[in-house]
């Protein structure tokens, strides 16, 4: 019987995806004429999700029914005919099968120099390889770590090329002295296909027919542009490998336009180090002459200026589930989306220019996750490195965490900072007035002294004058939790849960208070009142124009 019950229910998970795929197969590539630029944010509610968006119409996929429906509505549009691609031309792109082997012989060949790991596996039980480049490579240093990855559309694959060309020159060239000093003091990995299933398939998707770009956790919690909380699992096995690491910068690698685009897709409002984030995306285009040539309008004032091959997503089309959005929302990563050519997949003898063109803006970002400000925090008692400790600096509502050996790295544009250290159970530091440099690294360090409030098991972290949190009891939790904490003046207080995939759990509060000392419990179930499985989980409380930010352990 029990054979049986298995054989069901794996015939029905076939039957499930095999209708997906179905219906993803099915559905027409189109071009939709818009009137103007605002017409792009009325596609979601009809339905439609935006794959491209060029000069006067956007690109997607629709069902026969949908198109119709479309026509009747007004809009004007056209089938994209599909465009036939010489098997001489094809065959030049690196598959799978030779980019497993390739890695592996990049890490025999250079062991000392090289780490290479399996983050996960694709739908269809591929490996997700990722090979990082450093010095010392099973040792957890005091350096900055980034990320290049592509092909999370598979039939664009531009960027695996350039990954593998990078991953050859940092290797083979780890004997040239400027080489070998970013090697030496970075953690540089590649994820140089993503989508191996798409990949192989020549599709855009991944086998289960889900687009693993519109997948991704929504910051504000809403359904992304897949119309699905579930996660697919190239996506979860993405998460739960950034979640374990101290990203600084990194990348994803596009094509179907040319322009590199930054934070946010899903939101108008400029994400918290906007300004840096444009600067950064800059950095990378003035190093690439068909990327700087492009202009593209700085929203939301296009009339006035045009900046050169950058763009901020939401106002060029909001995608809702991107990876960017999820990677700087729940990690403060800056994961740029970097869009290489019109043509998803130019002709193979397109790539050494397009290699040419792109191989000093790697080396632009590799050189800048290293620099801006970077310390340890340590305890001032015993010296010992604190872990997950927040350096936040003032006016930039997103605050980065130590890792395991204390060390922290923060890029920021030249300027004074304040910057506050804080940590459960220690006073917090401030050290005003640390003059930072956009191209240089300053190097700050604090070593925070046990909050003597903080006995008993009552951690304390002080924030500010204004904020207080006394305690989360009892942690972990298996009924109820009470997370407790002191306000000194009226103000809008904020108490939401997250779960470790960054989605809202669960919003305990979000209103006005006065001053005193609050006791907000949870009992562990989410906003539809359904009890949440055992794991890890995060509080987010805000007030004050501060925020604190803690995890709970939930067992059943």
């Amino acid at each position: 019987m029990k054979n049986k019950i298995l054989l069901i229910s794996a015939l029905l998970l076939f039957l499930a995806t095999g209708n997906l795929l179905a219906q993803q197969s099915s559905l027409i590539p189109v071009k939709i004429y818009i009137s103007s630029h605002d017409d792009v944010y009325k596609f979601r509610a009809l339905g439609v999700g935006i794959e491209e968006l060029r000069d006067g119409y956007i690109e997607a996929r629709v069902s026969n029914a949908k198109y119709a429906e479309l026509q009747a509505l007004g809009w004007r549009m056209e089938k994209i005919e599909p465009v036939l691609v010489d098997e001489k031309i094809v065959s030049a792109y690196h598959n799978y099968d030779w980019l497993t082997a390739k890695l592996d012989s990049v890490h025999n060949n250079y062991p000392g120099i090289t780490k290479l790991i399996s983050i996960g596996h694709s739908v269809q039980g591929r490996e997700l390889w990722a090979l990082m480049v450093s010095d010392n490579p099973d040792s957890n240093e005091n350096e900055a770590e980034l990320r290049f990855a592509s092909t999370i559309h598979g039939n664009e694959p531009v960027g695996t090329e350039l990954c593998i060309g990078m991953i050859d020159s940092l290797t083979q060239g780890y004997g040239i002295p400027a080489i070998k000093e970013l090697v030496d003091n970075r953690e540089i990995w590649f994820l140089p296909m993503f989508n191996p299933d798409g990949n192989t398939a020549n599709s855009r998707f991944n086998a289960n027919g889900m687009d693993l770009n519109r997948n991704y956790p929504v910051p504000d919690g809403s359904i992304g542009d897949d119309g699905t909380y579930a996660v697919e699992v190239e996506n979860q096995s993405m998460m739960n490998w950034v979640n374990t690491r101290h990203f600084v910068l990194g990348c994803m690698y596009h094509g179907g336009a040319t322009v590199v685009n930054y934070h946010w897709d899903y939101s108008g409002v400029p994400a918290p180090d906007n300004d840096m984030l444009r600067e950064l995306s800059l950095g990378y285009a003035r190093l690439n002459n068909p990327l700087y040539n492009t202009l593209w309008p700085n929203y939301p004032d296009p009339s006035t200026v045009n900046d050169s091959g950058v763009v901020f997503g939401y106002y060029w089309y909001p995608v809702f589930g991107s990876l960017q959005d999820w990677s700087y929302y729940t990690n403060a990563f800056i994961d740029i989306t970097i869009e290489l050519n019109d043509n998803k997949k130019p002709a193979a003898s397109q790539l050494p220019g397009l290699w040419s063109d792109n191989r000093q803006s790697i080396l632009y970002f590799i050189r800048q996750a290293g620099l801006g400000i970077q310390g340890l925090v340590t305890d001032s008692a015993t010296g010992l490195p604190l872990d997950f400790a927040q350096v936040e600096v003032a006016g930039i509502d997103k605050p980065v965490y130590t890792d395991s050996i204390g060390d922290y790295h923060r890029m920021l544009l030249s300027g004074s900072y304040d910057i506050t250290f804080s940590k459960t159970g220690y006073v917090s530091k401030t050290i005003t007035g640390i003059r930072v440099n956009y191209d240089s690294l300053t190097s700050l360090d604090a070593a925070l002294a046990k909050d003597p409030a903080g006995v008993a098991g009552n951690p304390c972290e002080i924030v500010c004058q204004r904020l207080k949190l006394l305690k989360t009891f009892p942690n972990p939790l298996q009924g109820l939790v009470t997370i407790s904490f002191q306000l000194s003046e009226p103000s809008g207080c904020k108490l939401k849960i997250y779960n470790a995939a960054g989605q809202l759990v669960k919003t305990l509060f979000d209103g006005p208070k006065d001053p005193g000392t609050y006791d907000i419990l949870w009992d562990g179930a989410d906003n539809s009142g359904r009890k949440t499985a055992e794991g890890v989980y995060y509080f987010s409380l805000s007030a004050g124009g501060q925020r604190v930010m803690g995890k709970l352990v939930k067992i059943d």
